[in-house]
């Protein structure tokens, strides 16, 4: 069972944190980023290379550097992309140049931080014996959603996330300052794909191409869960690694077949995503 289980953990750690913030920085700008994977492998290629020389502390210090990334990728979504043709085309090409910098920045070898990982050892739990790094990058993935969930419905920040995300036009009415709520949105949503792929990095390696991968995931995802319903991805996200952890056992060519056959099958019955809250109708 820890057999099945233990792959299930580990994909819900790499996808929620990506789904997340493809989630959060579309539910406030309304931008479905295609470079959104782009951040997810900038943050392993940085936390694998800050470990060759300072071990696991080069995880959270890669997931700083979303900090100055989300400031710059908003200036350049908002200069470049106004409609939703534009948005898709400026994003994908973002995707192209993040690929053409990781290549002559970290060249075409792989790159991990399984090695300083592996140094945590291991812990026994239902007799069996489970890396320390997988419980570690658990655990930090669960207490970035519970920070999040903190500031969105304990702050008053998060009221007013939570009005732009629902409505922003009845938001901006109330006198709220949209524009300041979604730049820190967007910051938010970046932070998260970053630090998901800095944790990542203690059991995956990293090469060119892995960001066109783990998109059509997140995709799958918030499709599951609802677009603009942040807590239906975290649902969808162990729904999509269960599903793709057992076709991987059985027949793992049809990896992305079942999947998005499961997909389509959420579009015809529920469209809005199976944990929505509400369905707007005009």
């Amino acid at each position: 069972m820890i057999a099945l289980i233990l792959p299930v953990l580990i994909f819900w750690i790499d996808l929620v944190l990506l789904s997340m913030g493809l989630a959060i920085v579309y539910g406030s700008s309304k931008i479905l980023n295609l470079a959104h994977g782009s951040f997810f492998v900038l943050g392993g290629y940085l936390a694998s290379y800050l470990a060759s020389d300072l071990g696991l502390v080069g995880i959270p210090l890669a997931a700083l550097a979303a900090l100055p990334l989300s400031a710059l990728f908003y200036l350049y979504i908002k200069a470049f992309a106004r409609s939703e043709l534009e948005q898709i085309v400026a994003t994908y090409a973002l995707l192209l140049i993040m690929e053409g910098v990781f290549e002559y920045v970290f060249g075409v070898g792989l790159y991990t931080s399984a090695t300083q990982a592996a140094g945590l050892g291991m812990l026994e739990i239902a007799g069996a014996q489970l890396p320390t790094a997988y419980l570690i990058g658990a655990a930090a993935a669960a207490a970035a959603l519970g920070g999040f969930a903190y500031v969105l419905y304990r702050t008053n920040f998060g009221a007013y996330a939570r009005a732009v995300i629902d409505d922003r036009e009845m938001a901006e009415s109330l006198g709220v300052n949209t524009r300041r709520a979604e730049i820190l949105l967007v910051l938010i949503g970046v932070l998260f794909a970053v630090l998901g792929g800095a944790l990542a990095s203690m059991w995956r390696s990293y090469g060119l191409g892995l960001a066109a991968e783990v998109l059509p995931y997140a995709f799958a995802v918030i499709v599951i869960g609802g677009l603009e319903n942040i807590w239906g991805v975290a649902a969808a996200s162990a729904i999509v690694s269960a599903v793709r952890t057992v076709v991987v056992y059985v027949y793992p060519r049809l990896e992305l077949v079942v999947l998005y056959i499961v997909v389509l099958a959420v579009l015809a019955i529920r469209p809005q995503g199976l944990f929505a809250r509400h369905v707007r109708s005009i």
